[in-house]
């Protein structure tokens, strides 16, 4: 379903994210860098999702505040060649399979920020060959398995800040890389 100003004005509520929530819509925003897909109540493990609703088009997906709690590798088919950042702050994601991104040959963006990802695993981020942003952010991370940022060679910002149980960080992880003080600040220049 889309939605122009004047049916959102309608409904009489001043809120985009309000009428979000309340009828649990998608709504698609074409701007003028490119598209915007803001996708409301949804499961990101339902095969096909993204090649059914996703328009190629699109530049950036954000999944904020919704209940997503496991993406597969199946979501994001490769047509989606545009797709160079995506959000996913506020879910209750708990896991990502191995490669889910790696179709994905754009990508250059991918947050998450206040999630539930308890173990970075070693192939989470595997095959995204251009990503240089990578937030986990508040995400209750508690182990980083052994070189699972490796084949992120573009990476330049790494962001692991308010992982207050964060104490396996295993041995290769850190190759060429630093820790900068408290905030967990992955430097990889």
């Amino acid at each position: 379903m889309i939605l122009s100003l004047e049916d959102i004005m309608e409904f009489g509520y001043h809120s985009l994210h309000g009428v979000l929530r309340l009828l649990s819509i998608t709504i698609l925003i074409t701007v003028a860098m490119g598209t915007t897909h803001d996708r409301s109540s949804a499961s990101l493990s339902q095969a096909g999702f993204a090649s059914d609703v996703i328009p190629v088009a699109t530049t950036f997906a954000n999944y904020d505040d919704n209940s997503f709690t496991h993406i597969l590798k199946a979501i994001f088919p490769s047509t989606l060649t545009s797709l160079d950042k995506i959000d996913f702050q506020r879910n209750p994601v708990t896991g990502i399979d191995a490669f889910a991104f790696s179709d994905l040959p754009n990508l250059t963006w991918l947050a998450f920020r206040a999630c539930n990802l308890p173990i970075i695993t070693r192939n989470m981020f595997a095959g995204i060959t251009k990503l240089d942003y990578l937030k986990i952010y508040s995400c209750q991370v508690q182990t980083i398995e052994p070189n699972s940022f490796e084949d992120l060679g573009l990476l330049t910002d790494l962001q692991l800040g308010e992982n207050y149980d964060l104490h396996h960080i295993h041995a290769g992880t850190q190759n060429n890389s630093k820790f900068s003080g408290d905030s967990l600040v992955w430097d990889v220049q």
